[in-house]
């Protein structure tokens, strides 16, 4: 399928990027004191999705790169689940740096590009997440396997 051609997909990424410009953040996320950082995409949806990738609840030893982390719930699941987690994306979340330093997390969150990410720089990894990127991305992801530990 084109998604450049598909006319829902192209009124889902508008309406998406109309929430951005608004301040909305792309993941919604829950603090430790209890407050949520409104996002597009819920909490129970993501944990849903994990269901259904077949992501492990113990990930106690592995690494996990989150590349295209966005604001970076899958992230902190990963890491709340036990992994060394690596979150990548080419643009700065200022909501990720929020609950990053709220939880007290470990996260390495870098801000870089697909193309300056390799594993001489990040690292081998158990579980690479490229949720939302496969679409933007396409065939040159495939290049990727050579992250796997």
């Amino acid at each position: 399928m084109d998604f450049a051609l598909d006319e829902d997909f192209k009124r889902h990424l508008q309406k998406w990027v109309a929430r951005v410009d608004r301040g909305v953040a792309y993941h919604a996320l829950e603090l430790p004191d209890g407050q949520v950082i409104p996002g597009f995409v819920q909490p129970d949806a993501l944990r849903e999705r994990l269901v259904n990738l077949g992501v492990p609840g113990d990930l106690t030893g592995k690494r996990v790169l989150d590349f295209g982390a966005a604001s970076g719930w899958n992230s902190f699941e990963m890491e709340r689940r036990g992994a060394e987690v690596v979150a990548v994306d080419c643009v700065r979340f200022e909501e990720l740096l929020v609950a990053k330093r709220a939880w007290g997390s470990r996260v390495d969150y870098r801000i870089s590009d697909m193309e300056e990410v390799s594993p001489e720089s990040v690292g081998r990894f158990d579980i690479s997440l490229f949720l939302g990127v496969l679409i933007i991305c396409g065939i040159r992801c495939w290049g990727w396997s050579g992250f796997a530990r």
